[in-house]
């Protein structure tokens, strides 16, 4: 469901529910009486979760949010560089609204890190601090708005997350999951290490990996996913147990680029697990699809890194609407995607040889 499309169900909802005499109380945050006065002025809010999908959705997603802002935005995010957001952040500053930003210092192969983006937002008003170095990687994607809406996803805020990448996101206005989100952002914003009220929320270190095996030992007929990074002994065992009681175990990866996820894709393909190449868009998606009911996206790779030392945040979302789109283009990038049979198609450039020394190495885990 587009944004716009999501606003009006909202409204047309609250209508009704004023009608009958019922209203849902607004998600607050403490703070000062102006922010108190901001939040309760809101108009309530119904639950309603959509997805969203990349390249195909664009900007819509994500600019409906910040534009509409009353009160606050509160964003983490891995890598922020798309200039047509960090506008409409300083723009949202400008109006008044409350913007914090947590960036991570030191990204991965950045090439310097996002000094240039903090100088640029704190000039205009934008609160923002550098992630905690308790984690590995400060590797969240995600925003809450006014406390009332969240989004989050495997989506970076860049110029590639809008427009090249295969990637997904959730938008939902459902209380519980806002709040924990809110949850999660305050307490990494204050530096603390303890997070209230986690429960249907997916947080790496706190309980990503028990959750997301779970997902995966659940799976009665299929799982599909989407992987970017695959080096976790113990997740790919848990798709090869899947594999081995006839579960229809599917997996789209990019073509050679990391030679570190190569035993992992070699031993799960051993294992009866599909493996598909795309090569268009890059998959940067972090999604997992289990017997068409559940579906989990989130920034978690599926590495010993991202689930046990960086913080992350996935949902799993169960509701038809988004099931059937999540369905719908993992089936249409599964069958234009080439299916990998030996090394040479899921990492043409590579040898064996490679293959063991990069075992041989220990160079795991780095996101």
């Amino acid at each position: 469901m587009a944004a716009m499309a999501r606003r009006l169900l909202i409204m047309s909802a609250l209508v009704a529910v004023a009608l009958a005499g019922t209203w849902i109380v607004a998600v607050q945050r403490p703070g000062s009486d102006s922010s108190t006065h901001c939040y309760a002025a809101l108009a309530p809010q119904i639950s309603v979760t959509s997805v969203y999908v990349q390249p195909d959705d664009g900007y819509s997603p994500v600019l409906d949010e910040i534009n509409q802002a009353h009160c606050s935005i509160d964003l983490s995010m891995y890598l922020l560089s798309d200039g047509v957001v960090i506008e409409a952040l300083i723009n949202a500053a400008n109006r008044g609204i409350v913007v914090r930003v947590i960036l991570e210092r030191s990204p991965f192969n950045s090439y310097g890190g996002q000094e240039d983006v903090v100088a640029e937002l704190t000039a205009a008003g934008v609160e923002v601090q550098w992630a905690s170095d308790r984690f590995q990687f400060s590797h969240a994607k995600y925003m809450v708005v006014d406390r009332q809406s969240a989004i989050l996803g495997n989506q970076n805020f860049t110029g590639a997350g809008f427009n090249s990448n295969r990637e997904f996101g959730v938008v939902t206005t459902e209380p519980s999951v806002v709040m924990q989100a809110a949850a999660v952002f305050d307490a990494d914003w204050k530096g603390s290490t303890t997070i209230e009220g986690l429960s249907t929320l997916i947080v790496s270190p706190a309980n990503a990996r028990a959750r997301i095996l779970e997902l995966i030992n659940s799976a009665d007929t299929s799982i599909w996913m989407y992987a970017e990074v695959l080096r976790d002994e113990r997740f790919t065992q848990a798709l090869d147990r899947a594999a081995a009681r006839g579960v229809d175990v599917r997996l789209i990866v990019n073509p050679g680029i990391d030679d570190d996820n190569v035993p992992y894709y070699l031993d799960a393909m051993a294992h009866g697990v599909q493996v598909r190449v795309l090569n268009r868009p890059y998959v940067h998606a972090k999604l997992i699809i289990v017997d068409s009911e559940r579906a989990l996206i989130g920034s978690q790779n599926y590495s010993s890194t991202s689930l046990d030392q960086n913080r992350e945040v996935g949902l799993i979302v169960s509701d038809p609407d988004s099931l059937s789109r999540l369905v719908d283009v993992f089936t249409r990038d599964w069958q234009k995607s080439a299916p990998a049979d030996s090394i040479s198609t899921v990492f043409p450039r590579l040898t064996e040889r490679a293959v063991f020394g990069s075992i041989s190495s220990g160079r795991w885990g780095v996101v």
